[in-house]
Protein backbone atom coordinates (compact mmCIF):
# COMPACT_ATOMS: atom_id res chain seq x y z
CA UNK A 1 0.00 0.00 0.00
CA UNK A 2 1.24 3.63 -0.89
CA UNK A 3 -0.10 6.20 1.13
CA UNK A 4 0.23 9.68 -0.64
CA UNK A 5 0.58 12.70 1.66
CA UNK A 6 -0.05 12.85 5.35
CA UNK A 7 -3.30 14.92 5.66
CA UNK A 8 -4.58 11.96 8.29
CA UNK A 9 -2.64 10.76 10.56
CA UNK A 10 -3.30 7.08 11.10
CA UNK A 11 -3.02 5.73 15.01
CA UNK A 12 -1.15 2.86 16.38
CA UNK A 13 -3.92 0.64 16.69
CA UNK A 14 -5.17 1.38 12.89
CA UNK A 15 -1.39 0.91 12.16
CA UNK A 16 -1.56 -2.44 13.49
CA UNK A 17 -5.27 -3.42 11.67
CA UNK A 18 -3.43 -2.29 8.30
CA UNK A 19 -0.57 -4.28 8.95
CA UNK A 20 -2.67 -7.35 9.04
CA UNK A 21 -4.19 -6.56 5.75
CA UNK A 22 -1.42 -4.83 3.97
CA UNK A 23 2.40 -6.22 3.86
CA UNK A 24 3.85 -3.23 3.19
CA UNK A 25 2.74 0.06 3.54
CA UNK A 26 4.99 2.77 2.19
CA UNK A 27 4.21 6.94 3.19
CA UNK A 28 5.14 9.52 0.07
CA UNK A 29 5.41 12.64 1.50
CA UNK A 30 3.76 15.26 -1.35
CA UNK A 31 4.66 18.06 0.46
CA UNK A 32 7.62 20.37 -0.99
CA UNK A 33 8.42 17.77 -3.74
CA UNK A 34 7.91 18.40 -7.31
CA UNK A 35 5.92 15.89 -9.31
CA UNK A 36 8.40 14.36 -10.85
CA UNK A 37 10.23 13.11 -7.46
CA UNK A 38 6.67 12.33 -6.65
CA UNK A 39 6.13 9.89 -9.45
CA UNK A 40 9.55 8.45 -9.07
CA UNK A 41 8.50 7.81 -5.61
CA UNK A 42 5.78 6.02 -6.94
CA UNK A 43 7.34 3.82 -9.50
CA UNK A 44 9.97 3.05 -7.02
CA UNK A 45 7.18 2.13 -4.68
CA UNK A 46 5.51 -0.25 -7.30
CA UNK A 47 8.31 -1.74 -7.94
CA UNK A 48 9.61 -2.76 -4.86
CA UNK A 49 6.47 -4.75 -3.53
CA UNK A 50 3.04 -5.83 -4.46
CA UNK A 51 0.80 -2.97 -4.11
CA UNK A 52 -2.97 -3.19 -4.23
CA UNK A 53 -3.91 0.51 -2.84
CA UNK A 54 -2.94 3.95 -3.33
CA UNK A 55 -4.34 6.24 -0.98
CA UNK A 56 -4.48 9.87 -2.07
CA UNK A 57 -4.19 11.39 1.56
CA UNK A 58 -3.16 15.08 0.76
CA UNK A 59 -4.29 18.23 1.81
CA UNK A 60 -3.44 20.45 -0.82
CA UNK A 61 -5.05 20.07 -4.40
CA UNK A 62 -2.79 17.05 -6.69
CA UNK A 63 -1.01 18.12 -8.96
CA UNK A 64 -1.91 17.31 -12.85
CA UNK A 65 0.94 15.31 -13.96
CA UNK A 66 0.74 12.99 -10.86
CA UNK A 67 -3.12 12.84 -11.66
CA UNK A 68 -2.53 11.81 -15.05
CA UNK A 69 0.21 9.00 -13.87
CA UNK A 70 -2.46 8.00 -11.32
CA UNK A 71 -4.32 7.54 -14.43
CA UNK A 72 -2.79 5.86 -16.69
CA UNK A 73 -1.22 3.54 -14.09
CA UNK A 74 -4.53 2.58 -13.55
CA UNK A 75 -5.75 1.94 -17.18
CA UNK A 76 -2.18 -0.18 -17.51
CA UNK A 77 -2.13 -3.64 -17.95
CA UNK A 78 0.44 -4.47 -15.53
CA UNK A 79 -0.92 -2.28 -12.80
CA UNK A 80 -4.52 -2.45 -13.44
CA UNK A 81 -5.53 -4.48 -10.47
CA UNK A 82 -4.19 -1.04 -7.90
CA UNK A 83 -6.95 0.70 -6.27
CA UNK A 84 -6.85 4.43 -6.38
CA UNK A 85 -8.43 5.83 -3.36
CA UNK A 86 -8.67 9.28 -1.30
CA UNK A 87 -8.28 8.77 2.52
CA UNK A 88 -12.38 9.34 3.50
CA UNK A 89 -13.14 6.57 1.29
CA UNK A 90 -10.28 4.37 2.50
CA UNK A 91 -11.39 4.51 5.52
CA UNK A 92 -14.60 3.89 5.48
CA UNK A 93 -13.65 0.50 3.49
CA UNK A 94 -10.68 -0.57 5.47
CA UNK A 95 -11.06 0.42 8.61
CA UNK A 96 -14.55 1.38 8.77
CA UNK A 97 -14.48 4.65 9.77
CA UNK A 98 -15.92 8.07 8.89
CA UNK A 99 -13.68 10.61 8.05
CA UNK A 100 -14.93 14.29 8.56
CA UNK A 101 -12.73 16.82 7.23
CA UNK A 102 -11.61 19.71 9.73
CA UNK A 103 -12.97 22.24 7.01
CA UNK A 104 -16.13 22.03 5.65
CA UNK A 105 -15.41 22.34 1.89
CA UNK A 106 -14.89 18.54 0.82
CA UNK A 107 -18.15 17.77 2.50
CA UNK A 108 -20.18 18.72 -0.64
CA UNK A 109 -17.98 16.68 -2.59
CA UNK A 110 -18.73 13.46 -0.96
CA UNK A 111 -22.76 13.62 -1.46
CA UNK A 112 -23.37 15.36 2.05
CA UNK A 113 -25.81 18.06 0.90
CA UNK A 114 -28.04 20.11 3.65
CA UNK A 115 -31.57 19.29 4.03
CA UNK A 116 -32.24 22.65 2.91
CA UNK A 117 -31.59 21.98 -0.49
CA UNK A 118 -34.88 19.76 -1.21
CA UNK A 119 -37.18 21.38 -3.26
CA UNK A 120 -40.15 21.75 -2.10
CA UNK A 121 -42.32 19.15 -3.36
CA UNK A 122 -39.86 17.02 -0.79
CA UNK A 123 -41.16 19.35 1.71
CA UNK A 124 -44.90 19.34 1.22
CA UNK A 125 -44.67 15.66 1.26
CA UNK A 126 -42.60 15.63 4.29
CA UNK A 127 -45.26 17.75 5.87
CA UNK A 128 -47.97 15.28 4.35
CA UNK A 129 -47.19 12.66 5.68
CA UNK A 130 -46.43 14.03 9.02
CA UNK A 131 -49.95 15.21 9.05
CA UNK A 132 -51.42 12.02 7.89
CA UNK A 133 -49.61 10.24 10.32
CA UNK A 134 -50.57 12.50 13.04
CA UNK A 135 -54.30 12.58 12.31
CA UNK A 136 -54.06 8.88 12.33
CA UNK A 137 -52.99 8.43 15.58
CA UNK A 138 -55.02 10.71 16.74
CA UNK A 139 -57.99 9.28 15.63
CA UNK A 140 -56.72 6.03 16.93
CA UNK A 141 -56.11 7.26 20.34
CA UNK A 142 -59.46 8.90 20.56
CA UNK A 143 -61.68 5.88 19.43
CA UNK A 144 -59.59 3.56 22.21
CA UNK A 145 -60.86 6.41 25.13
CA UNK A 146 -64.07 6.49 23.81
CA UNK A 147 -64.98 2.71 23.21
Amino acid sequence: MIILGEKYKFTDLELKRLNKKFNDMQTIIYKDKTPVDVISDIEIGLNSNSVKVIVLNTKVKVNDEIIKYLTNLKYSDMYNKVKIISIEHFLEQYLFKCYIPESNDDLHDNGVRPYLSASSYHYLLVFQLSFLVGFLSFYSLISLIVY
